[in-house]
């Protein structure tokens, strides 16, 4: 049995406005990825090349073990509400989305919380803690926005719309900001840019293993 007999139609997710979900999903995730490679180079490109996971993990294996609980833990919630609506696994698809975004849109999420940070150095100097928090403000506010505008205009619903799932739905926002304060946190203390992609992996491996959305040459086969 499908795990989506006898259950209740998948409810939307959240948007922007009410703009139309994009219709050749390839050309516009691809865009994307160029995007984001690029608005991430500049304020990252030191980080990028700079191996710091074992000195990192070293120095603050609590901060990395804290991230690594709370992302998996998200998932965990997140499998309870998604659904693959039937969907069968695209492996090879599913590879390459996981890989290259896993690492790309990880990228994009510290480049706004390293360009926030340093802007509010310019104006603050050395108060870190307000650095800091303008940090985070700027990885939660692209994250939001990012999927609220593009990712739910992608992706086709796949929350359950049952009653008794609705309020765990709703935690799921709060639950996605404990995970950016945990990688801003460790990424604070290290640097260490690898570690957070491989924290955003477990997402992508997560939705699309699955929610298994028909991405790039799945989308040719699935609905």
């Amino acid at each position: 049995m499908s795990e989506q007999s006898g259950s209740p139609a998948l409810a939307e997710t959240r948007m922007l406005g009410r703009s139309a979900r994009f219709g050749n999903t390839n050309a516009v995730l691809l865009g994307y990825w160029v995007i984001i490679a690029a608005l991430a180079w500049i304020p990252l490109r030191d980080n990028i090349f700079a191996w710091r996971v074992g000195s990192a993990l070293e120095k603050y294996f609590g901060w990395a073990v804290i991230a690594l609980v709370v992302t998996v833990a998200a998932q965990i919630a997140y499998m309870q509400v998604a659904r693959s609506d039937g969907r069968p696994i695209a492996p090879l698809t599913s590879l390459i989305f996981i890989i290259v975004n896993g690492v790309l849109e990880a990228f994009t999420f510290m480049a706004f919380y390293t360009i926030f940070f340093q802007g509010a150095k310019l104006v603050f100097g050395s108060l870190d803690l307000v650095n800091f928090t303008f940090g985070f403000l700027g990885f939660f506010l692209y994250s939001g926005f990012i999927h609220a505008f593009f990712w739910a205009r992608l992706i086709p619903p796949h929350f359950s719309s049952e009653p008794h799932l609705q309020r765990l739905r709703k935690l799921l926002t709060p639950i996605q900001t404990a995970i950016v304060l945990s990688w801003c946190i460790y990424y604070y203390f290290t640097g260490d840019i690898w570690t957070i992609v491989v924290l955003h992996i477990i997402i992508d491996c997560v939705l699309m293993f699955w929610v298994r959305p028909p991405l790039l040459f799945a989308s040719r086969t699935q609905n």
